[in-house]
């Protein structure tokens, strides 16, 4: 899909949650198409928005045995070093800078309960100095595995692109249990293609992470583009790019991370999340803080589309928050009817978006079903073709609160008992245009 640089003058001036997003935006796609009118919409909107402090996530892992791969290492390939890796042991897995094909696979023994792993790339040929960027290390056809029932694991630094895998996750496939802890830093995930042959519903087109018990999973600068699900005998797709489910006490965030340009798509059932699919079920929380999802597609078929920028669902007393999340020209190319952000809160869960944006999908812009607990505060919805807004409540507490939607099919379709205040509705705010 090509779009118009000229977004910039409508959904991408945005404030701070989109500013911070496209400053990298060049190395990856143009910006989504739109009217200046919304970049002056916006900009002064974003510009209220209360300071956040600096997020802090745990610092890196120390490792005791430090295994090489590459040219110049002891090994040839990630999935040999890994074999080496004894549970309740500290490992560091080295790989040098270049392109690295095939070889990858599981990379925990059988049963790790203990012990701490992280694995690497940008390593120069003496593995004594490293350049922190994605792109100096590339796995070319390496779908990693990661199964854990505790102990650490780090991925960082790395691009695993091009792999083309019968299941879940078409470059990594993630699960979790007990207090496993995994961190994923600073990857690019593009190019990947899951399910193909698979029979059944498939997740997670670039990632899949299934968590359980108390374990926790943090996605962090990373950039999730062009990944695929589009199988020729599965059913039912879930998340073009990510796919997450949380279950137990678990605990998932995901922070200052791109999905963008990815597709969900299968012509036999439904489609749900063209970008990012989330999960969170029994007493489970997830956090998505200062992301963006961009540019997503829901394909042609069977069955429903939902969701073509993120689908969101909770059950029992599962929670998620988005804070500063802009949700950009995700659109449905089969039917034009799926909203760019599809919440559904089951009753005694709970979803909050706050301080976040959406803008220019092909129809709806936010819709929610809830029976729980639905916060929607200080939100940007702008050129969406359906409605901007969209509630039904049968039970349980739904606000929308501070919110501009403005230049939508229909700026607001709220069904139930819902509580609103301080919003801008189908009103020209004439902000000052931020490129002149």
């Amino acid at each position: 899909m090509v779009l118009d640089h000229r977004s910039c003058d409508r959904a991408a001036g945005l404030g701070a949650c989109v500013v911070q997003a496209t400053r990298c935006a060049g190395r990856f796609q143009a910006e989504p198409a739109g009217p200046r009118r919304i970049g002056r919409l916006v900009s002064r909107a974003m510009k209220m928005l209360p300071a956040v402090g600096l997020l802090m996530i745990s610092g890196p892992v120390s490792a005791q045995t430090i295994l090489t791969v590459g040219p110049d290492g002891a090994y040839t390939t990630v999935g040999s070093a890994a074999s080496q890796i004894v549970n309740g042991s500290d490992y560091e897995i080295r790989i040098q800078v270049g392109d690295h094909w095939g070889g990858v696979g599981l990379v925990s023994p059988v049963s790790f309960t203990s012990g701490s792993v992280v694995i690497s790339g940008g390593w120069t040929s003496s593995f004594s100095t490293q350049t922190p960027h994605p792109n100096a290390t590339r796995l070319h056809e390496g779908r990693m595995e990661i199964w854990i029932q505790g102990g650490s694991y780090r991925v960082e630094n790395l691009t695993s692109r091009d792999s083309t895998a019968g299941f879940d996750g078409g470059a990594m496939d993630i699960r979790l249990s007990g207090d496993a802890h995994v961190r994923l830093e600073r990857l690019w995930i593009v190019d990947n293609q899951a399910g193909v042959s698979m029979v059944g519903d498939l997740h997670g087109g670039g990632v899949n992470a299934g968590l359980t018990d108390s374990s926790r999973i943090e996605i962090a600068d990373c950039q999730v583009s062009r990944n695929v699900m589009e199988p020729t005998l599965g059913e039912a797709t879930y998340g073009g790019g990510v796919y997450l489910s949380t279950s137990g006490s678990s605990t998932a965030l995901l922070t200052r991370t791109r999905i963008e340009g990815n597709s969900c798509a299968s012509s036999v059932s439904g489609r749900y999340g063209g970008g990012l699919f989330v999960f969170a079920q029994a007493s489970s929380s997830v956090e998505l803080i200062d992301c963006t999802v961009r540019g997503n597609t829901l394909g042609a078929g069977t069955g429903s589309s939902e969701g073509s920028g993120a689908f969101i669902t909770t059950n029992l007393t599962g929670r998620v928050v988005a804070r500063r999340v802009s949700w950009l020209a995700n659109l449905d190319t089969g039917t034009a009817s799926a909203a760019q952000t599809h919440i559904n809160v089951a009753s005694d869960a709970a979803v909050e978006v706050t301080d976040s944006v959406v803008c220019s999908g092909n129809d709806i812009g936010v819709q929610a079903y809830s029976q729980g607990v639905l916060r929607l505060t200080n939100l940007t919805v702008a050129d969406n073709a359906g409605d901007g807004v969209k509630i039904s409540t049968s039970s349980g507490v739904a606000s929308l609160y501070n919110t501009i939607a403005f230049l939508n099919g229909a700026d607001t379709n709220l069904t139930g008992t819902i509580s609103t205040g301080g919003n801008l509705i189908g009103v020209d705010p004439i902000f000052d245009d931020p490129v002149g």
